[in-house]
C-alpha cells in the first residue's frame, strides 16, 4: 500500500484505523465551524469560523509534522477555551514520543484555562480537568507508543530468526554437499588407484611365457586392453587375484596359445606304401 502525501495509508497502518481517524478530523473540522456560527457573535464570527476550521484540518499533517500541525490546534483551545482541538494535537505527540512538546502543549492549554477563571473555585475546577485530560491523553499517547515499538521489535526479531532458521539450513546443505564430495572423491580415488595397480601387468617383465615382444604401452586405453587379455588368461596372469572393478570384456578373440612341436628325427620321410596291385593271368599261348 502506498503512502500517501500527508502520511496516511501507510504500509505499517491499517486502513481502517486511519480512515476512522480521517473521519474524526472531518467531523471534529465540522463541529468547530458550527459552534462558532452559533455561539460567536460580532464582528469576529466570521474569523473563529475560520481559525476553527483551520485547526481542525491542520491535524492532517499530524503523520507528517507533528509538532507544527498541533501549533494552531493549541492556540485555539486556549483562545477559544475548546478543548478537543487541543487534545487532538498533543496525542500525535506523544504518540510519536516528541515529550517535550506534548507537555509543553499540555501546559499551555492549562494555563491558559486557568486564566480565564473568574474565582478561585472555577480555577481549580478548571485547572484540575483539563489537568487530568492532559495527563491522560498523555499517557495514551506515551501508551501507543510503547506498544508500537514492542511489536516492531518483535517483527524485527521474528524477521532475525528467519534469517538465522535459513543461514543454517544453507550451512547444513553445504557441509552434506561437502560430505557428498568427499566420498565421490575418495571412491573415485579408490577405483583409479585399482586401476593403475592393475594396469601395471601389461610391464614386459611380467609379459606371459611364449609370447613375443612386448612393446611398452604408452596410453590408458592400451593398458585397458592389455589387463583385459591378462584378465582373459586366469587369475594366475595378474598375481593371484582379479580386478574387482566391473570392467567390460573387450570384444576380441582370444589369443591361442602356442603348441609344443614335436620331436622328431631329422631323416627323411619314409613314403607311403602303394597299394599291391592283384596278381593279372597270363594270356594263353
Amino acid at each position: 500500500m502506498r503512502t500517501g502525501l500527508l502520511g496516511w495509508y501507510g504500509p505499517d497502518h491499517r486502513p481502517w484505523v486511519d480512515s476512522l481517524l480521517l473521519l474524526g478530523i472531518l467531523v471534529l473540522t465540522a463541529e468547530e465551524g458550527l459552534f462558532q456560527w452559533l455561539h460567536a457573535d460580532g464582528p469576529l464570527r466570521p474569523y473563529r469560523i475560520v481559525v476553527a476550521a483551520l485547526s481542525a484540518l491542520s491535524l492532517l499533517f499530524a503523520r507528517r509534522h507533528p509538532a507544527a500541525s498541533a501549533v494552531l490546534p493549541v492556540l485555539t483551545s486556549s483562545l477559544f477555551n475548546r478543548a478537543f482541538p487541543g487534545l487532538f494535537g498533543v496525542a500525535p505527540l506523544a504518540s510519536l514520543c516528541r515529550t517535550g512538546p506534548a507537555v509543553a502543549a499540555g501546559a499551555v492549554i492549562v494555563l491558559a484555562s486557568a486564566a480565564r477563571a473568574d474565582s478561585l473555585v472555577g480555577w481549580a475546577g478548571t485547572t484540575g480537568s483539563q489537568l487530568l485530560l492532559q495527563v491522560a491523553v498523555l499517557s495514551f499517547g506515551l501508551w501507543l507508543h510503547g506498544r508500537r515499538a514492542l511489536i516492531r521489535a518483535l517483527h524485527a526479531q521474528v524477521e532475525n530468526l528467519r534469517r538465522e532458521r535459513e543461514l543454517r539450513a544453507e550451512q547444513a546443505w553445504s557441509a552434506e554437499r561437502a560430505r557428498i564430495a568427499r566420498e565421490m572423491h575418495d571412491v573415485l580415488a579408490h577405483r583409479l588407484s585399482l586401476l593403475v595397480l592393475h594396469a601395471g601387468v601389461a610391464h614386459p617383465a611380467r609379459a606371459r611365457p611364449g609370447a613375443g615382444p612386448v612393446r611398452p604401452l604408452v596410453g590408458l586405453g592400451e593398458r585397458v586392453g592389455a589387463l583385459g587379455g591378462h584378465l582373459d588368461a586366469g587369475p594366475d596372469a595378474v598375481g593371484g587375484f582379479r580386478l574387482s572393478a566391473r570392467l567390460p570384456a573387450p570384444d576380441r578373440p582370444r589369443p591361442s596359445r602356442p603348441t609344443a612341436a614335436r620331436s622328431e628325427s631329422p631323416g627323411p620321410r619314409a613314403p607311403h606304401p602303394q597299394p599291391s596291385q592283384p596278381p593279372q593271368p597270363e594270356d594263353a599261348a
